[in-house]
């Protein structure tokens, strides 16, 4: 016996157990770091409930959790034999995890937080999980990632007990595996992010290879693109109704600004490029949703107009012509007028191709340049919609 009544040979025994407890953990650690590459997956977040599931285990304790600190909030990213009713989120201040293994831990001081005997304490008083679930025992490690502490790593008892040199040890190990995680997670978010940003840059670079950076309407390559896709829609339509044409196709309006070259001269490339701003703005403005308006080259714009026949497509360009015709344009104290001829050929022929459709309404425009201007002209043709 003891001076104080105690058995030895008990405390004796006691120790032993708790010796081979111990080693036991630390068999089954080296077990764990040795298979660690093969039970891993690709994903952090799995792989950190592989640690924190295997650490409950190696440790034998009653639960075992990672706690993660965001944005002023104390998360459970990860926690093995969840109690019923556990708050997985909570303000960080009154919890052991973040007053003594978080917050009172930096770059330079990280050590294991032991708690062997957390009854009469308080913590009964300042952390509600103490209070609620009975715990006796707590155990943690703070995770350090890029220089700063961001989680803790603990495992808690609902029973007194002593946590060895060992077991301190073993929760600093898995702590290390978290932390490797957590830099992996990190990686893979920058990479993600990285890679949004070049995806982002490489449409705006495509959107700005496909639109006119004066009008900011579709340029001729863009315009190119959608004719493509309109006669490729004519050709699924054909074959779906058996190779039997029919149903309205799609118009081609070509617009010039007559004589722009006068506007240029008499008032300036200044101010000639405000009225390609200004024809873009109206054109734009007055098409359907699904109607297209593109600069097409200097001071010529191409409409395409779906789903519309030669009359629809007259009504929309001689409107257009009045609006352009009756606005005036304002360069300083000068005000003048200026007026759109409009070419236009329709088509519904799915073996049509871009170049004749185009050129087709480059023929109209032409002759109504002939004509004396200010006009819209439809391309007198068999091939005109029906």
């Amino acid at each position: 016996m003891t001076e104080n009544g105690t058995d030895w040979r008990l405390v004796a025994a006691e120790e032993a157990r708790q010796r081979n407890k111990a080693e036991e953990a630390l068999v089954e650690m080296r077990r764990f770091l040795f298979d660690y590459f093969h039970l891993l997956g690709p994903d952090p977040l799995e792989n950190i409930n592989v640690v924190v599931r295997t650490l409950g285990k190696v440790l034998g304790s009653d639960v075992a959790l990672y706690n993660r600190l965001e944005n002023g909030i104390l998360k459970t990213w990860s926690i093995d034999n969840e109690p019923p009713g556990f708050k997985r989120e909570d303000h960080p201040q009154g919890h052991i995890c973040y007053d003594m293994t978080i917050s009172h831990h930096g770059p330079t001081n990280i050590e294991a937080v032991v708690l062997n005997d957390l009854e009469g304490s308080e913590w009964e008083t300042l952390d509600s999980n103490v209070r609620q679930y009975g715990l006796k025992s707590y155990l943690g490690f703070p995770v350090l990632v890029e220089g700063q502490v961001v989680g803790s790593l603990c495992v808690v008892d609902t029973r007194k007990r002593r946590y060895t040199d060992v077991e301190q040890y073993i929760i600093a190990a898995f702590s290390s595996a978290i932390r490797l995680e957590e830099e992996r997670l990190l990686t893979q978010n920058r990479l993600a992010a990285a890679i949004a940003d070049l995806k982002e840059k490489n449409e705006q670079i495509e959107r700005m290879a496909l639109t006119d950076s004066l009008t900011d309407l579709p340029n001729r390559r863009a315009m190119i693109g959608f004719l493509d896709r309109e006669i490729a829609t004519l050709r699924r339509r054909l074959h779906a109704n058996g190779n039997q044409a029919g149903g309205k196709g799609f118009a081609v309006v070509l617009c010039d600004i007559d004589r722009f070259k006068a506007v240029n001269d008499t008032h300036g490339h200044a101010c000639g490029d405000e009225v390609l701003k200004s024809v873009a703005t109206i054109l734009r403005n007055n098409l359907r949703g699904q109607d297209l308006a593109a600069r097409w080259g200097g001071e010529e714009f191409l409409l395409l107009l779906r789903n519309m026949d030669a009359d629809e497509a007259v009504a929309v360009a001689e409107r257009i012509r009045h609006i352009i015709a009756a606005t005036p344009f304002a360069c300083g104290d000068e005000t003048f007028q200026v007026t759109l001829t409009f070419g236009i050929s329709c088509w519904n022929d799915p073996h049509t191709t871009i170049d004749y459709c185009v050129d087709c309404s480059d023929q109209a425009l032409y002759a109504g340049k002939a004509g004396g201007r200010n006009r819209v002209v439809v391309l007198p043709a068999q091939t005109l919609c029906l």
